[in-house]
């Protein structure tokens, strides 16, 4: 969090750095902390810790290319059960 909060202490609109510890918490099984944090929040949230994480990381850069044509297939898979 202290990575996140030097990161994007210039973010404009400011980072609620609660929401990101509490959408982490809700992925290791606190989901709750998810329902009061609105639609958009939660989006740029995860779009900001997804950046940080993939471009701070040697391994994740390496596997990027798989990593998003899993996420395609699951997005075609998704899209087509509708």
């Amino acid at each position: 969090m202290n990575e996140m909060r030097y990161d994007y202490r210039n973010a404009t609109p400011k980072m609620n750095f609660l929401a990101v510890e509490a959408l982490i918490r809700a992925l290791y099984g606190e989901e709750e902390l998810a329902d009061d944090i609105a639609a958009a929040d939660q989006y740029r949230v995860q779009i900001s810790t997804i950046v940080k994480i993939v471009t701070q990381s040697a391994p994740m850069q390496a596997q990027l290319d798989i990593y998003l044509a899993e996420a395609e297939a699951l997005a075609t898979q998704w899209s087509s059960a509708t």
